[in-house]
């Protein structure tokens, strides 16, 4: 039997969320390649595309990093590999996330990182023990997070500045989406959001924010 989201099967959900992906990714790819700083890093072939996105992951791949990490990964991930097995500056801190041969968990990775948050020593005040109820209540507070999850995320990005995109398999919405996490040193924290999907929403009005912000410069400056 297939799983139902929504009122609709996991393959009209896949097609539907690859659509709005392909609009966003899109829309950063052309905002960040009109940036000079970003276009020279690249070849003329891909700034001429338009896109900063490697070709799309087949199903079989996609399968079998599931396979490699035993877990079905959240639908709008999914979409994003089939439509991007990789992308480039995907917002202004994260510079670069993993294809489906790359992801990997984070404690894999990065355990010296996640003990640095676990340790007792470098807690903040009322910030011990953090129960699930509370990780919840707070969705907007960086620093009010559960950080036992850290050994049980994903890591999709590779380190940009002092930043990663983690999946968090502890908090799953009613959509099998996965909790989606911008994990900086510099919040200090985890800031979060209800899906992958809503993460790559959110990195689009980041960028679209500072372009405005650094045209105002500009302007202000003669």
């Amino acid at each position: 039997m297939r799983v139902r989201y929504d009122g609709r099967s996991m393959k009209e959900t896949s097609r539907t969320l690859m659509a709005d992906l392909t609009t966003l990714l899109t829309e950063i790819s052309r905002i960040q390649l009109a940036d000079s700083r970003i276009a020279d890093t690249f070849s003329e072939n891909k700034v001429t595309a338009g896109w900063l996105g490697e070709p799309g992951a087949t199903e079989k791949e996609i399968a079998s990093a599931e396979e490699r990490l035993g877990a079905l990964l959240p639908p709008s991930y999914r979409a994003f590999l089939a439509q991007a097995n990789g992308f480039d500056h995907i917002g202004p801190f994260i510079y670069r996330l993993y294809s489906s041969t790359e992801v990997d968990w984070f404690r894999v990775r990065n355990q010296d990182w996640i003990d640095a948050y676990q340790n007792p020593i470098n807690k903040e005040p009322g910030e011990e023990g953090i129960t699930p109820e509370e990780h919840l209540a707070n969705p907007g507070d960086s620093v009010r997070f559960r950080t036992a999850y850290l050994s049980s995320c994903l890591q999709i990005s590779e380190e940009g500045d002092s930043a990663v995109v983690l999946l968090n398999p502890e908090v799953v919405n009613a959509e099998s989406e996965w909790e989606t996490w911008l994990f900086a040193n510099w919040f200090p924290g985890a800031r979060r959001y209800s899906s992958f999907f809503a993460y790559v929403e959110s990195e689009l009005e980041s960028i679209n924010r500072l372009r405005a912000a650094r045209s105002h410069r500009e302007e202000s400056s003669f």
